[in-house]
């Protein structure tokens, strides 16, 4: 049986994602995607490190909470009912603040991520922008349950997952896409069109789950 990343056990009947197509309106993502977008000097760019981790640009969510605190009240309370009642559980904003919520950008054809589970339970991605076309690919909870162990021994060769039934779920501006990215192998693209791909990401744990230490750890090594 998969589990969640607190290592509570996750049905395999149940859904590994719920899309919410529209659930903001065309004004409500135009003028958000303009508020970070007039602020450059926000963002960094993460890096493949050791050719393992992911690659994007990115606002954290300490730059958010700092500049932007209406979202990260969001966060915490309309988004944080809405996750918790699309998935039957109770949820927090997980416990890094510098990475329960970020803004993530798809700007290159190298940019995207490599086959992955979560260290947290459920990802909330809102798409403000993906005029590429990018997707979030999703491997189904059958396959998912027995590829945990293998998967962090095979991980420097994520083509090995490439080959196996997969969903996808190209998001248009305002949608949400509500990830069980604990207890589902994934992975973001970019995209073929021209343009790029922007994305509000907020990450929810199990309620009263403590951070892993050494996840937290590893987690900054290879992303930021």
């Amino acid at each position: 049986m998969a589990a969640y990343a607190n290592g509570t056990p996750a049905p395999a009947s149940e859904p590994t994602h719920h899309h919410l197509a529209g659930f903001w309106d065309a004004a409500r993502t135009a003028a958000c995607l303009e508020r970070v977008r007039a602020r450059p000097e926000w963002f960094r760019d993460v890096g493949s490190r050791a050719g393992l981790g992911p690659r994007y640009r990115v606002i954290d969510g300490e730059r958010i909470a700092a500049s932007l605190p209406d979202l990260l009240e969001y966060a915490s309370g309309p988004l944080r009912e809405t996750v918790e009642r699309v998935t039957g559980r109770r949820v927090e904003l997980m416990g890094s603040l510098r990475r329960a919520l970020h803004v993530q950008v798809y700007a290159t054809a190298e940019h995207g991520f490599r086959w992955h589970f979560d260290g947290h339970a459920f990802a909330a991605l809102l798409t403000l922008a993906n005029a590429s076309g990018g997707a979030t690919q999703i491997i189904g909870p059958r396959h998912s349950r027995w590829l945990r162990l293998p998967f962090y021994a095979a991980y420097p060769w994520p083509r090995l997952f490439s080959i196996l039934p997969r969903q996808e779920v190209t998001a248009a501006p305002g949608d949400l896409l509500i990830l069980h990215g604990g207890a589902a192998l994934h992975r973001g693209t970019r995209g073929t069109a021209p343009g790029e791909r922007w994305l509000l990401v907020f990450n929810y744990d199990d309620a009263g789950r403590r951070l892993s230490p050494l996840r937290d750890w590893i987690a900054k090594r290879l992303n930021y």
